[in-house]
């Protein structure tokens, strides 16, 4: 999980959408992506912001 107190979170949307862009992290459905994006609208973050 990412910990927004404690990492850069520009740098941390950057490597997750590295992440997404790939195909085979597509495919596979890697389910720590999807609770980063959760993580993250918990944390008041709305897609727009996180442009994934």
């Amino acid at each position: 999980m990412i910990d927004f107190g404690k990492t850069d979170f520009i740098a941390e949307s950057a490597n997750i959408r590295k992440m997404l862009k790939s195909e085979e992290a597509l495919r596979s459905g890697n389910q720590m992506m999807v609770s980063h994006r959760v993580e993250a609208i918990k944390c008041g973050f709305g897609w727009e912001d996180l442009e994934f």
